[in-house]
């Protein structure tokens, strides 16, 4: 019983200083996202660090205007559809799809970039597999 007590107290007494090791709660948020307080630090502009207002990655300018002649995004592109021979060119091509967030093309598959969208299209017949608008 003696020992049973003594183990106890010694469990105690070493867990106790623990909590004072506790990391502390996560900050108030200063990025634009909602704070627990509901307002930003004093002399903090609202959405620090944040250029695209808040609205994340897939946001467009609401006064974006495609280029003349240009498909217009998200409305002409349509998957099993061809693309036209022009975007086939090397100069629409993603070499680099790695660092533009994207999966690896299948094989006979490439990126292609036309006017804020990237397009999956197949190699050898051009039909769209897969379409990424405002990405």
């Amino acid at each position: 019983m003696k020992k049973t007590l003594t183990v106890i107290c010694a469990a105690l007494m070493f867990s106790t200083p623990l909590a004072s090791f506790a990391q502390p709660g996560p900050p108030d948020r200063h990025d634009g996202g909602p704070s627990h307080q509901g307002n930003p630090p004093q002399g903090q502009p609202q959405h620090q660090g944040r250029h695209d207002n808040g609205r994340g990655p897939a946001y467009r300018d609401p006064n974006f205007r495609p280029q003349q002649g240009m498909p217009i995004p998200h409305k002409q592109w349509q998957r099993g559809h061809a693309v036209d021979p022009h975007y086939r060119g090397d100069r629409y091509w993603v070499t680099d799809w790695k660092a533009r967030h994207l999966y690896a093309p299948p094989r006979d598959h490439r990126w292609l970039y036309v006017n804020g969208d990237y397009v999956l299209v197949a190699i050898a017949s051009g039909v769209i597999v897969n379409i990424l608008t405002g990405y």
